[in-house]
């Protein structure tokens, strides 16, 4: 996280930054920011700015905002502390509500792999997802749909909505297929 952490302290209007490994579940990276006076604070443009420059495995799943840094009794910055703040932040995406059987089960699915409920606009790998996970997902929609979903799909689907929508069309083919014998 060293790495990740002296990038995003390197951004516009950052005074000072820390990205920590939360092991979850979800596992995930966080990163913490402390801004300038008057700094107007921009989850979705530091997320942008931090895909530009790092792998999209290394980039944060949330960064959040902080005044000051909270400290031990020793005087080490309390890694704790900031987990538990990311937590408690009243500022995550609404969560998503699925509404067909498809969207249901892909949301039932997504809860199991990544033990979080899907959230408005939240990719996969936001929501703590990596590669692994990936493919226990791909197994798990070919067991439960009979749909063979290629890896990238699932990182370039970028949330559980559109992978959904992505499953329910694979199935409608093979629907048509199935009707007009072709298969």
């Amino acid at each position: 996280c060293e790495e990740i952490t002296r990038i995003l302290a390197s951004l516009p209007g950052i005074e000072d930054a820390v990205a920590l490994a939360d092991p979850g579940p979800p596992a995930r990276i966080l990163g913490f920011v402390r801004q300038g006076a008057g700094a107007h604070f921009d989850e979705k443009g530091l997320l942008s700015k931090l895909e530009d420059v790092l792998p999209l495995a290394m980039t944060p799943n949330r960064i959040l905002p902080v005044a000051e840094w909270p400290v031990t009794n020793n005087g080490k910055l309390d890694r704790t502390a900031l987990i538990a703040l990311a937590e408690r932040d009243s500022r995550q995406p609404a969560l998503w509500t699925p509404t067909s059987a498809t969207e249901k089960a892909v949301a039932t699915l997504w809860h199991d792999l990544l033990g979080a409920d899907p959230r408005l606009g939240r990719s996969f790998l936001r929501d703590g997802g990596d590669s692994l996970i990936a493919l226990r997902l791909v197994e798990k929609v070919d067991v439960v749909f009979g749909v063979r979903l290629a890896l990238r799909t699932v990182f370039f689907e970028a949330n559980a909505a559109d992978l959904s929508a992505h499953i329910q069309s694979q199935t409608a083919n093979a629907s048509e297929l199935m009707e007009e014998g072709e298969i």
